[in-house]
Formats: C-alpha cells, structure tokens, sequence
C-alpha cells in the first residue's frame, strides 16, 4: 500500500494548477488585445450619421501655430500621434514545488504485572490474593504537508501589428497643413 505522501502527491491536480496559469495568461492577452481595439475606437473615430448610415471618421487635431510670420494650422489624425497600448506577455515562469513528508510513530508496549498477596489466620481461615494486568499500546502518525506555487508574468509593449501600420501610414498622408479659418468670419 502506498504511502500518505506519494497517494497525496498522485491526487495532486497538476493539469489545473499548470493549465490555470496559462489559461489565465491567456484570457489576460485576450483582454488586453479588446483593450487596444476600444481604445482606437474611442481615441481614433468618431462616429457619425444615424442608423444604418452611421460611420466612423478620423478624428484629428489641429494645431495652430505661426511659421515665417504667417499663420498656420496642421490637422494630424490623433492616432498617429498617441502610443497605442499594444501589450504582450513575453514570458511566464511558473515554479510549482511540492514538499510532503510522512512519519509514523508506532508506540507500543505492553506492561503486564502480576501481585499475588496471601493471608492467613489460623483461627479463621482468610486468603487474600491481588493479581493485576496492564496492557498499553498506542499508535501515533504525523503526516505534514507544504507546497508552493510562483507565477512569474513579464508584459511588454508588443510591435505594432502590421495592419494598424499601414493604416496609421496612411493616415499620416492625411496630414495636412494649411492657413488656419478665421473664427471671426
């Protein structure tokens, strides 16, 4: 039959306490990936037009600013001027240790004792005896359990996904620079 610690260290679920972690890790790339895709809708586009005639347009900033003495205005798409949050896990280290120890005390004795007495009176015959017995035995285990678990996550801002460059190229052709509108007319 085998031990307290190696049937406790079989009935461990390792698929889960691996598995968890990087099932974790990778709900969190999930997240993280939904997280970018809101923050250029919100950041990037306004949306425009009602019902099935909505539409998404760029959403630029103006600067205005004076060069050679004249006014000028530069209209930039806002995405191409704010870091994206492109976050990646690069590397996860989970370190699983597992100490078990088992020690069983057996104790046993036995103690047998025996006392015989006797007495007599001629006159009256009295006997007396005494015997007395004594067993003890006793069995004492101790099993002692400790495990560990360290996840280790390191995250780093991710290469910007092909795609989004060549549409952030793109949009960085948009740039345009003019006179600024005048306010007053």
């Amino acid at each position: 039959m085998a031990n307290y610690a190696v049937q406790s260290m079989s009935a461990l679920p390792f698929g889960a306490l691996i598995g968890g972690p990087l099932n974790a890790a990778i709900e969190a790339q999930a997240t993280a990936a939904l997280s970018t895709v809101n923050f250029i809708q919100a950041i990037g586009f306004t949306e425009s037009g009602e019902g099935t005639a909505k539409t998404n347009e760029v959403r630029n900033v103006t600067f205005n600013y004076s060069s050679g003495g004249e006014q000028k205005a530069l209209t930039v798409p806002i995405l191409t001027i704010v870091p994206i949050p492109f976050i990646r896990i690069e590397t996860m280290d989970i370190d699983f240790t597992a100490k078990m120890t088992e020690s069983i005390v057996d104790r046993s004795s036995t103690n047998v004792g025996v006392s015989a007495s006797a007495s007599a009176n001629w006159g009256f015959a009295k006997a007396k005896m005494s015997v007395s017995v004594s067993v003890n035995k006793s069995k004492e285990s101790r099993y002692n359990t400790e495990m560990n678990m360290n996840i280790k996550v390191r995250a780093v801002q991710d290469e910007m996904p092909a795609g989004l460059a060549r549409v952030l190229d793109f949009l960085e052709k948009t740039i345009l620079e003019s006179k600024p509108t005048d306010p007053t007319t």
